[in-house]
């Protein structure tokens, strides 16, 4: 297995990339921080107990931040009475 090899479009023999699972790790985190997945819920699916190890992925999520801005000036808006 760690000498496997595919045929590029070529068809030339080339050997296939060995990752560590680490490297797999974080990249699986970062994909799922890119499509929405809450800090919250990678955190979980990784096993990781403290979350400064999550926050790590926050700067590939910025639309949350403008989210929470938002929801933030929401808060602060007068209550309207609905009639």
């Amino acid at each position: 297995m760690e000498n496997s090899h595919y045929f590029d479009d070529d068809g030339g023999q080339r050997l296939v990339p060995r990752y560590p699972p680490h490297s797999m790790r974080r990249t699986c985190a970062s994909w799922l921080v890119r499509k929405g997945v809450s800090l919250y819920e990678v955190q979980h699916l990784l096993g990781q107990e403290n979350f400064q190890a999550t926050q790590r992925y926050a700067h590939l999520q910025p639309e949350a931040h403008k989210a929470v801005l938002g929801a933030r000036e929401r808060l602060e808006a007068p209550l309207a009475a609905v009639a």
